[in-house]
């Protein structure tokens, strides 16, 4: 019945309005922007990212003109046997994270392996917190060791053995006494507050990265359009559509069903303009 009513959708859309038919490409001359950005001529890589890897590779451009790197591996450390009993296997978070400058120059190099929550946290002047540790930007030389309070934890904590169906106001009331404890006030739903050597944390997330360069998209040289719908398991079809864009007089299409929802941006540093892709990596351009 799903798949029925899914196709119900797509006909009532298809009879009512063209702009939902699905059309050939209008620049089939054009290359795609994976093809593209193989030019080195066109474009210098910085870092690159292999788009087919499925792992838990992040990469964010900073506003300080830097670049940080986070790849997320999993490590079984098999128990031990001791008087002949075997320990449980444990299982260790990896985080590889490095942090370049656009000229591959590193500032910084760490690998934190373990069994426990550790956030990785860039506030908005790009210093960075990662496993205790406050580095300062733009050296990444170590400033300080910084205690995590998780309030997401504290109040999951106090909370999950009571009955009553009045949760939030409870949760107030164990956030005062929080706030009390270790002299602080949220303030517009921050994530999280650096003070007193202290990373209070409101939101329990892996990465939070407040220091992103602006970034800006690409000029088009033609519409955008739709090339075809796909299910992909869902009740109601995606959309995917060819993007045309432009660098000056170099041209490419971006296909969003192939390469990605989020679609390449352009970032201007130091007189100098960048190609940025999540799955693909940070690209110099230099021919225009």
């Amino acid at each position: 019945m799903r798949g029925h009513s899914s196709l119900f959708v797509v006909s009532i859309l298809l009879l009512t309005n063209c702009d939902y038919i699905p059309k050939d490409d209008k620049h089939p001359e054009v290359p795609f922007f994976e093809d593209i950005i193989q030019d080195k001529s066109i474009f210098q890589p910085v870092v690159t990212r292999d788009p087919a890897v499925h792992d838990s590779h992040q990469l964010f451009f900073l506003n300080n003109g830097k670049y940080i790197s986070v790849k997320e591996t999993l490590e079984e450390v098999p128990g031990n046997d001791e008087d002949g009993v075997k320990k449980t296997t444990k299982h260790l978070n990896v985080y590889n994270v490095l942090i370049e400058d656009l000229n591959n120059r590193p500032f910084l190099t760490r690998i934190v392996k373990t069994d426990k929550y550790s956030p990785i946290i860039v506030d908005k002047d790009a210093n960075l917190y990662l496993d205790g540790n406050f580095y300062g930007s733009p050296d990444y030389k170590l400033l300080k060791k910084l205690k995590l309070i998780n309030i997401t934890d504290s109040l999951a904590a106090r909370t999950q053995k009571e009955t009553s169906t009045n949760i939030d106001s409870l949760n107030q009331v164990q956030l005062s006494i929080l706030e009390r404890k270790y002299h602080f006030k949220q303030k517009n739903d921050e994530d999280y507050i650096i003070q007193n050597d202290q990373l209070i944390l409101f939101r329990n997330t892996d990465i939070i990265v407040d220091a992103l360069h602006q970034q800006k998209v690409f000029d088009e040289f033609d519409d955008s359009i739709l090339i075809e719908y796909r299910n992909d398991n869902r009740a109601f079809p995606n959309s995917y559509y060819y993007y045309y864009y432009n660098i000056g007089k170099i041209k490419f299409k971006y296909f969003d069903g192939k390469s990605g929802t989020t679609n390449p941006t352009k970032i201007e540093f130091g007189g100098q303009t960048y190609m940025y892709h999540p799955k693909f990596g940070i690209y110099r351009i230099i021919k225009k």
